[in-house]
């Protein structure tokens, strides 16, 4: 069938572009009765981004299922449990990801169990396609024949280690229809886009007016310095402190800011 793929940093509307194409897709041919849409993720937390966007479309109809790749995989082999014997794989079980996954590629790669997963979901959206193992992008390969499959990708947003070089964006790279998106929609702030593109091109985010980079080598310099930006930019609004470890000097910054006050009164914020 075909694979139209997105590709970009944080922000730059990939997750848009997917449903505006998934909207184009089902105007030139719309769903059968007995069809859904399948949206799949590695992680439940894009799960649940991708169903909230999927309820806006009025041209699903909430015809859709969203899921991760682990439990759809795990759905192949339960409906075809007897080929997985044959396979010789009859002791993979539910928490063994990476076999599910690796079983359930295998079976795919039978033409009449792809088609009998395109036959229900014509159109499959595959979101942040940079968390895929070898395993799990086997199975959306094995389907690309058969389905119309939306993807969306950014390696810089891969955390593990393992997946380096990336198997899900060196597989985009082969593909004809990839669109790279480089327009930053989350946010107009150019001190914190700035940083940003300086940390995705390898160097050190350079502070601004609206994004700063401030030394805290203690709990209570970090706290400090904390409360007075709340103080001067939160006030009254929801605030989230990330950070990249967690551990005794997190906390510590964190009982500093609830507990204790700077010289200008902010601060002890519950």
């Amino acid at each position: 069938m075909s694979v139209k793929a997105f590709i970009g940093g944080a922000g730059c509307g990939k997750t848009y572009h997917l449903m505006e194409a998934l909207e184009i897709a089902l105007i030139d041919e719309p769903l059968e009765p007995h069809q859904k849409i399948l949206a799949l993720t590695f992680m439940h937390g894009s799960r649940r981004r991708l169903e909230d966007k999927l309820v806006q479309i009025n041209t699903v109809k909430r015809r859709f299922e969203c899921s991760t790749i682990d439990s759809f995989a795990w759905r192949i082999i339960g409906r075809w449990r007897t080929l997985v014997t044959d396979l010789g794989m009859q002791t993979v079980t539910h928490d063994e990801y990476e076999k599910v996954c690796y079983a359930a590629s295998l079976l795919l790669q039978h033409d009449f169990i792809a088609k009998w997963v395109a036959k229900t979901f014509p159109c499959i959206l595959l979101d942040e396609a940079q968390d895929l193992t070898i395993e799990r992008l086997a199975i959306f390969q094995a389907l690309s024949p058969h389905v119309k499959l939306f993807v969306a990708a950014d390696e810089f947003q891969c955390l593990n280690e393992n997946l380096r070089p990336n198997p899900a964006c060196e597989w985009i790279d082969t593909l004809s229809d990839v669109t790279e998106l480089t327009i930053q929609k989350r946010t107009n702030n150019q001190d914190l886009i700035g940083a940003a593109n300086s940390i995705r091109e390898g160097n050190p985010p350079i502070s601004g007016n609206k994004f700063k980079v401030s030394p805290g080598y203690k709990p209570g310099l970090a706290g400090s310095w904390v409360s007075n930006d709340i103080g001067w930019y939160g006030k009254g609004k929801s605030i989230a402190i990330i950070s990249p470890v967690s551990g005794n000097y997190l906390n510590n910054v964190i009982e500093w800011v609830n507990s204790k006050t700077t010289s200008k009164k902010t601060g002890h914020i519950k």
